[in-house]
């Protein structure tokens, strides 16, 4: 419940006369309902087919005012969470460039839609009780046994199909188990084949994999049998229990009329649609419950790392006597790093000395460094430096999306980015340019595309900051593209850090910061020495 209420109160607190009009409208329609049709009846007394007459005006006038119910409820509050969670999640793990959340961050993203729904289904939740009182009290009234089999059918198939969910989502899980070590063999088979000639390892690993595929077999077509369960049990209940309760009525009720029958049939419909909500609701509340607490305690996580030990003084960055020491060996011993406005600094070394975790420490994404780090933050919006990681990620969301993400850009800032990154045709080539969404499962977009689009979308999210940090950032594109990116960050004013194993990228800075993996230190030097100094590379 603390997690629900944290939702509440963060992103629907203003709704809160909203709710309580929501709640009473979809009280006092369903009260209606039940009340509506003998209203009706009396006054149409004496007109033909009355009884029918006053049943059909119930229904519809409910229908007309469970529609505005519930396009004020899709409109208000069931997406109400969903764009500032994506923010969110967003700006901390690509705009503040949390490199732990290059991939963590992707799975908050994707958990959103989850969390979104927590609210939405506490409220049907809500609506979906006060309902089942209201009908089971009219359903009472007729027959004590109405609401009890009506009670007994949806709980024994709700149950039912909740023990179905739960062995579906176990099968699910097994089968990502399976499909990771499948994985693996196929990539140990192809490695045994070849660096050996040896046919009965090559028939080893052919064996392996033909077993492998088995089991994933095995298992898909065990979802797919629970599945096909679970549909005829979902469908099923809608046209049985509608027959069960008519032959009770024509047996246990006698002298019903036509219009009494079908009113009745449709209520227990109702009923039957509130009951199963209800089910649904608490499966899909003790699914996002802990997906909410995991996201929630991920964006506290990255607030706690903006704000430590930043300090509003001296250089833009001013690291001093930083140390790290990672799985007992030392990184860094005691080092000193300062990024003044304009400097363009290329950091070098070879491969495990530390050039990544140095921008892991500027970042604020290293908890086990030691040391003091200081950092200007006068004209920035945010406490954490922007960084452009090695491997950056392409959303499931529009190519404008991707750029701006929430961001109000104008397109013109956006087509001059693209156009200086030789990107347009690129865009041209999309079916709905920058429009298009980027299923990367049904777009071709090369690693030189990937990168170049990443470049654009952090220089247009951070054009208001003074540093900009780069990890590899053109190691996926030719000279003619990487010489299109130097004219792009060079004429900014930023002061830019960039971590690069590629000697002629680094000499293209003004200043050359080698890190050496034997001492753990950091030192300035000249572009003629770098050739040896990072020769191992």
């Amino acid at each position: 419940m603390k997690t629900v209420y944290t939702l509440y109160k963060k992103f629907y607190k203003d709704l809160n006369l909203l709710v309580i009009f929501l709640l009473v409208l979809n009280a006092c329609n369903s009260i209606f309902l039940v009340l509506g049709k003998t209203a009706l009846n009396k006054v149409l007394t004496g007109l033909p087919f009355a009884p029918l007459l006053a049943m059909s005006i119930s229904v519809i006038v409910y229908a007309i005012v469970q529609s505005l119910y519930e396009l004020i409820l899709n409109n208000s509050i069931t997406y109400r969470a969903l764009p500032p969670m994506m923010k969110t999640a967003f700006h901390h793990s690509l705009v503040n460039s949390n490199r732990k959340a290059e991939e963590e961050g992707f799975y908050i993203m994707s958990y959103t839609q989850d969390i979104n729904v927590l609210i939405p289904f506490c409220f049907q939740f809500a609506a979906a009780f006060f309902n089942i009182i209201i009908l089971s009290a009219f359903l009472f009234s007729l027959s004590v046994f109405l609401p009890v089999i009506l009670s007994a059918i949806i709980i024994s198939a709700n149950i039912f199909i909740t023990y179905l969910d739960k062995q579906i989502n176990g099968a699910y899980g097994l089968l990502d188990d399976e499909s990771i070590s499948y994985g693996g063999i196929v990539k140990t088979t192809f490695q045994s084949i070849f660096l050996t000639l040896n046919n009965s390892i090559k028939w080893n690993c052919k064996k392996s994999i033909l077993q492998k595929e088995e089991e994933l077999l095995k298992i898909e077509n065990k979802i797919h049998r629970l599945e096909a369960v679970k549909n005829i049990f979902f469908e099923g209940q809608n046209y049985f229990i509608p027959i069960v309760i008519s032959v009770f009525c024509i047996f246990a009720l006698p002298g019903m009329n036509l219009a009494d029958l079908l009113y009745i049939i449709f209520i227990i419909s109702l009923a039957n649609q509130n009951m199963s909500t209800i089910f649904l609701a608490v499966r899909q509340i003790k699914r996002s419950v802990p997906i909410a607490k995991k996201y929630f305690n991920y964006i506290g996580e990255c607030e706690k790392k903006d704000k430590k030990n930043i300090h509003e003084e001296g250089a833009l960055i001013n690291a001093k006597n930083i140390s790290l020491v990672k799985n007992d060996k030392p990184i860094f011993n005691n080092i000193d790093f300062n990024l003044n406005e304009g400097d363009k600094i290329a950091v070098v070394g070879q491969n495990g000395s530390g050039k990544t975790s140095l921008l892991r420490i500027l970042t604020m994404n290293e908890d086990a460094f030691s040391g003091s780090l200081t950092y200007n933050l006068k004209t920035l919006r945010t406490n954490t430096i922007p960084c452009l990681w090695s491997h950056p990620h392409i959303f499931n969301i529009s190519l404008r999306d991707n750029l701006v993400f929430g961001k109000a850009i104008p397109d013109s800032d956006i087509i001059k980015i693209l156009n200086a990154l030789k990107l347009t045709n690129f865009v041209d080539s999309l079916p709905e340019g920058l429009d298009t969404v980027m299923d990367m499962n049904n777009l071709t977009v090369s690693d030189g595309e990937r990168s170049r689009i990443a470049l654009a979308r952090i220089l247009l999210l951070t054009a208001d900051c003074p540093v900009l940090l780069l990890d590899e950032f053109s190691r996926n594109v030719n000279t003619e593209i990487e010489d299109l990116m130097f004219n792009l960050i060079f004429t900014k004013k930023q002061a830019i850090a960039a971590v690069t194993n590629n000697i002629a990228t680094a000499k293209r800075f003004q200043k050359i910061l080698f890190v050496s993996r034997q001492d753990g230190t950091i030192r300035e030097i000249s572009k003629e020495d770098i050739e040896e100094k990072i020769k191992n590379i």
